[in-house]
């Protein structure tokens, strides 16, 4: 086994503001009448809750070889982490099973062990969607040997389920705040073991069975913040935004309760979009975050950093607070008190690992002071694409 470290080391902010202002087949049963739980639940204290609750959304947590090839996992989050831990919460989709007893594998099979997927989490990454389209790359025996990992680790993580059982979400309380978290995945690879995944067909049908599934889920575990994440049958590398899509987000926000859409698998980050009402903002959108971490710019385009490839090695953590009316009787709901995004990178060190760094000044200054002037230049232009991404505000 390797060994795991915990290091934070210093860091400087990428910090977008987003101005919060007032504007002009496997188909999931129907809930019965009673409550029903799912495959995973923890009882929820009653407790007076804090006003505020800070949550961190990361994206795509992919393992190629160019990731598991590293003797020390920890390396990988050391100069981000202090971004991951700085929320209550902070979700990331783990797009690999976790099998010990078989090899790690890269694409298009994945598989990982323990340490690699524990070093996320000792990162500060605590709220976790099992379930995309890479989660029957080791069948059913990957499946819940994932399934025995997340239940081992102290960590929030939905996605997988026992054949005939609904689909399973996460119903717990973090610092007085009731949370309901529900992923589901609307592509698979493969069909194999389909009825243990939260698997949603991006087809008509069952997109609103999966509203009305949402909906009861809501009103039978009354929840301060009701997070549906959404790994999307959508192209990857694609950096617009899909309208069909946005219009399915908007349904379960406006039918099924939703008031975070956490989306991902194309790879590339989109812009977010925060939903205000009456000149509050209450409700946000992401359509993607991105890769978090992955391989797949192994091969940076030095001199033409805006190929389409190029953005697979960049991801943000979204980073939203949350707050509670201040009149107690007030039923209108959590305020979306301020978003803010940190842009990531993934930098290929001298010995060829690949490991996470801030997209910011401070990241290129070192890279230049260290003599790696065509990575600080690479990086330079980078960030400048990246910053084009931005939030936007809808009055709705």
């Amino acid at each position: 086994m390797r060994r795991l470290r915990s290091v934070v080391l210093p860091f400087c902010t990428v910090l977008i503001a987003v101005l919060l202002f007032s504007c002009a087949t496997a188909v999931p049963p129907e809930l019965p009448d009673q409550e029903v739980g799912p495959v995973h639940e923890e009882t929820v204290q009653e407790q007076a809750a804090p006003a505020r609750l800070t949550v961190v959304f990361g994206g795509d947590v992919m393992a190629h070889t160019e990731n598991t090839s590293m003797d020390d996992y920890s390396q990988i989050w050391q100069a981000v982490a202090r971004d991951i831990q700085d929320g209550d919460l902070a979700f990331a989709n783990l797009e690999t099973p976790v099998t010990d007893t078989l090899p790690y594998r890269s694409y298009p099979a994945f598989n990982i062990h323990s340490e690699y997927a524990d070093a996320a989490v000792q990162a500060g990454f605590n709220v976790l969607s099992l379930c995309n389209n890479h989660t029957n790359d080791q069948k059913l025996a990957g499946i819940r040997s994932t399934q025995s990992w997340a239940d081992s680790r102290p960590v929030q993580a939905a996605g997988l389920r026992e054949k005939g059982q609904p689909l399973s979400y996460r119903y717990f309380e973090k610092n007085g705040w009731r949370i309901l978290f529900l992923p589901i995945t609307e592509i698979l690879n493969s069909t194999v073991a389909a009825d243990y995944i939260n698997y949603v067909p991006a087809d008509g049908r069952s997109r609103e069975e999966f509203i009305s599934y949402a909906a009861q889920l809501r009103r039978t575990h009354p929840a301060d913040l009701f997070v549906i994440g959404v790994h999307t049958h959508e192209p990857e590398y694609v950096r617009t935004i899909s309208e069909p899509q946005r219009a399915f987000y908007l349904e379960l926000i406006d039918r099924a309760g939703a008031d975070v859409i956490w989306a991902n698998h194309p790879h590339v980050v989109k812009p977010w979009e925060i939903l205000s009402r009456d000149g509050t903002a209450r409700k946000l959108i992401m359509y993607a975050n991105g890769n978090t971490v992955s391989g797949q710019r192994r091969d940076p385009c030095f001199d033409a950093p805006e190929t389409a490839r190029d953005y697979t090695g960049d991801g943000c953590l979204i980073r939203a607070v949350f707050t509670k009316p201040s009149d107690p009787a007030d039923n209108t709901g959590i305020i979306l008190d301020s978003v803010a995004c940190t842009f990531i990178t993934t930098y290929i060190d001298p010995s060829g690992h690949f490991i996470l760094r801030r997209l910011d000044d401070a990241c290129i200054q070192e890279l230049r002071s260290s003599g790696r002037n065509v990575w600080a230049d690479y990086l330079e232009a980078r960030k400048t694409i990246m910053e084009r991404i931005k939030g936007t505000t809808t009055c709705r």
